[in-house]
């Protein structure tokens, strides 16, 4: 059939350059190279291949169609008859492919079977050309110096190359060709250590996959696989097709012969790899088919439908691939933000250590607790200790109405690594409360404040720089009210929650700088406050004469003490910023009620297991 007119019926032209949909100016089509050429006839051919066409008319004219995009490759592809072609116009002359053209050995002519030496061949040639190094160069700075991501991006190296990539790197930056990056020279060796693992599994897997591909012949290369078979069947394809011939009814046409052709030595899924050559993924071999129904029609579809199926199961083992590479990226991303996190941390930690030289010169508190034993002692003394151990400069008096010290209270105090002296101190019998009576009634913790008033003046002297402050141990205490009173000159207070009534009792500056208190129950006393609102310097508090007495009303143990160390309201040092403030609450623990059994138990001392650790 002559050329010009099959195209331009078939194709609407005879431009060889449009019917392979090179479509442009001349002056551009001299730019289109082999490989574009070769991709654009690819393409087209695999779109009109006869074997993809089920209705015996559409395969008709899918057969010319391949022809003529057969000879317009012929032409184009061919340096001569393609000048030849550019010049003149002219490609009547070619010599058209007849029906019993095998199509696949067309191809293979045209699409250079892909080996592994070749590859090798392309590596060796990459790296020593200098192409790598350039490579190498562009992929630092798009990647900001991550050498995962540089691995990933420069062709043809994998996990053993990041030694010599990395010296390679190191010299651009020496030379001054690149600068270097945070993540370059900064680079954790776990992230390193979690980026070589990952690529043995990922090798690991690979090799799986491909044992998984192994033909019956035992042999480990699926592409050696294929072209084995490939030489067997040669060899005896002519009697093969004569006896398919004659288990046929029906004589088989040459056209179809070329079909089957194709088809049996090997069906395909190609793709094309990042070296621009065609590489076979997957081959069913068909020779060993020995029943007329190879030329079914329902046989064509059903190996249709497998092959789609096989090519679909392909793409979705890439598309997981793609998610687990990038899940796996999206962890190393926030194992890195981590261990930035981590090391701003750390920053912050190596900073604050001359705050920690600076405290050992802060003024120490003397905080003194008086404690009684009760069900709620140990509660409150844990809730006590877990406050002050984040205290810096702070020496705990504890002082218990007791004959002797309670082991239990020893441990709590060494358990927290706290300084402190621990105490004893008997109430006299005449001046304990009754169980039944109020909290009020009679004075707690007299014997037991002297007690540590004569030990902090008898183990420090006047030049000892402090404070001391008697903290009750079932008070709520802000850490804040800690840093307010090391500052204080003589006596220094400030208000106190949920005391005397009140929500708040405070003490109060009024016109002309005098102090007064918002006191309800007996605003009168000469200092209304509670035992919580007041702090002294040490200086005044070792002073031999100032201590704690039962010869006093109700209420009056605060006042009878600031007045024994010559002290006046014009001495009062308002604190928490000016009294506005509230760092401690009067929270005193509820009364446990106990069963008689339990009480008995208590009061006897014969508790044991869960019930002992519990109070004691």
């Amino acid at each position: 059939m002559p050329f010009n007119s099959d195209a331009k019926r078939l194709f609407g032209t005879t431009d060889l350059y449009q019917i392979l949909q090179l479509n442009g100016s001349k002056s551009k089509r001299k730019d289109y190279s082999e490989t574009d050429i070769k991709k654009a006839f690819f393409k087209l051919s695999l779109q009109f291949h006869p074997d993809r066409c089920d209705d015996e008319t559409k395969k008709i004219q899918a057969t010319a169609k391949f022809q003529i995009l057969n000879q317009a490759y012929a032409v184009l592809s061919d340096k001569q008859k393609r000048a030849v072609y550019d010049e003149t116009g002219i490609a009547d002359g070619v010599e058209v492919c007849g029906d019993d053209v095998d199509w696949r050995d067309i191809w293979k002519l045209i699409f250079k079977e892909v080996t592994e030496k070749d590859i090798e061949n392309f590596i060796q040639k990459f790296r020593e050309s200098g192409e790598e190094r350039d490579a190498v160069k562009e992929a630092y700075i798009k990647c900001d110096g991550d050498m995962g991501k540089i691995l990933h991006d420069v062709i043809g190296v994998t996990y053993e190359d990041e030694e010599r990539l990395h010296k390679m790197i190191c010299d651009m930056i020496e030379s001054g060709e690149l600068e270097a990056t945070q993540k370059f020279v900064a680079e954790p060796e776990k992230k390193k250590a979690r980026r070589r693992r990952a690529a043995k599994r990922e090798a690991e897997e690979a090799m799986k996959m491909l044992k998984e591909t192994q033909r019956s012949e035992g042999t480990t290369d699926l592409i050696a696989a294929i072209q084995n078979r490939q030489r067997k069947n040669l060899a005896s394809f002519d009697q093969f097709c004569d006896s398919l011939a004659a288990k046929s009814e029906q004589e088989v046409p040459v056209c179809y012969q070329t079909s089957i052709l194709a088809l049996v030595f090997s069906i395909g899924y190609w793709r094309m790899d990042k070296f621009g050559y065609f590489v076979e993924l997957s081959s069913i071999d068909l020779c060993e088919e020995r029943s007329c129904s190879l030329f079914s029609k329902s046989w064509l579809q059903n190996l249709d439908e497998k092959k789609f199926m096989l090519v679909a199961e392909i793409d979705t083992l890439l598309r997981k691939r793609e998610e687990l590479n990038k899940k796996i990226w999206m962890q190393g991303k926030e194992t890195y933000r981590m261990e930035e996190k981590f090391q701003r941390i750390d920053s912050l930690v190596r900073d604050r250590l001359p705050l920690a030289e600076m405290r050992k010169d802060l003024p120490f508190i003397y905080f003194i607790t008086p404690t009684y034993r009760r069900p709620t002692q140990k509660a409150d003394l844990v809730r006590l200790a877990q406050t002050l151990a984040y205290v810096p400069n702070l020496y705990w008096i504890v002082v218990e109405d007791a004959n002797n010290t309670s082991p239990f209270i020893t441990e709590i105090l060494e358990r927290y690594r706290i300084k402190f002296a621990h105490l004893y101190a008997l109430t006299p019998p005449k001046k304990k409360p009754n169980e039944t009576d109020p909290n009020w009634k009679i004075a707690r913790g007299i014997v037991q404040r002297n007690k540590a008033l004569m030990w902090l003046r008898r183990n420090l002297d006047r030049s000892k720089r402090g404070v001391v402050y008697f903290g009750d141990d079932d008070n709520t205490y802000d850490w804040r009210l800690f840093d307010e009173m090391r500052s204080i000159e003589r006596v220094g207070v400030w208000p106190v929650g949920l005391v005397g009534g009140l929500i708040v009792e405070t003490a109060v500056l009024s016109e002309g700088n005098n102090v007064s208190f918002n006191s309800l129950w007996k605003p009168d006393r000469p200092f209304p406050v509670d035992m919580a609102a007041f702090a002294v310097n040490l200086s005044l508090a070792l002073n031999a004469n100032a201590s704690f007495t039962y010869d006093v009303p109700r209420g009056y143990q605060e006042s009878h003490f600031l007045t024994s160390l010559g002290l006046t309201r014009n001495d009062l040092e308002l604190k928490a910023d000016g009294c506005t403030k509230v760092y401690v609450w009067h929270t005193r623990t509820e009364r446990t009620v106990l069963s008689q059994r339990e009480r008995l138990k208590f009061l006897r001392g014969t508790l044991n297991g869960v019930e002992s650790d519990a109070v004691y």
